[in-house]
């Protein structure tokens, strides 16, 4: 699996705990970080993986990855730019989510439509197509069946408004980020 798809999902878990468990984010990252397991593994990969091989590989690769410094610097940067910028990402998903009502949108879809818009205006190195395309993945693992098309529809809109008004999507306020995709 992707490392940086590992790490947003990592983000998601300390996001949620944040959110409905009303945890600090040191303790919330902390949670998320040391509950990356077998356990955590299956429940990603559900039915699509029956080779308990590859959860043992895979969960070896996640060890390594939680003592990267890198990894562990991306999941920082992603919960820090969606705590602080998450009124403004509420007021975008509220305007772009067209006859659905905010409230209505799951806890978690919410999160994930965050950290992509955290990633589309915030951060240059990640192009704004894989940001819309880990959204859908993540969707796809985490949410109920349709989350994925409503994710990739309120993206895909934001990313032509922006190329539209822009010519090119040059609407990134950086950020500080510099580690690529």
């Amino acid at each position: 699996m992707d490392k940086r798809l590992i790490a947003r999902i990592i983000v998601i878990n300390a996001l949620f705990q944040m959110k409905l468990g009303g945890i600090n984010p040191i303790d919330a990252k902390m949670n998320a970080l040391s509950s990356v397991d077998r356990e955590f593994l299956e429940a990603v990969y559900s039915d699509s993986v029956k080779d308990k091989n590859i959860v043992t590989h895979e969960l070896a690769n996640i060890m390594r990855y939680l003592e990267d410094e890198e990894f562990v610097k991306f999941i920082d940067l992603e919960i820090d730019g969606v705590m602080r910028h998450s009124g403004q990402f509420d007021e975008i998903i509220k305007n772009k989510s067209i006859n659905w009502k905010y409230d209505r949108i799951g806890n978690i879809e919410k999160i994930i439509l965050k950290i992509a818009l955290f990633e589309m205006l915030y951060m240059d190195n990640i192009p704004n197509i894989v940001s819309i395309d880990q959204a859908v993945t993540l969707a796809k693992m985490l949410c109920a069946d349709d989350a994925g098309k409503f994710i990739n529809g309120i993206l895909a809109v934001i990313h032509k408004e922006e190329t539209d008004k822009h010519g090119s999507f040059s609407g990134k306020q950086n950020e500080d980020a510099d580690d690529g995709e």
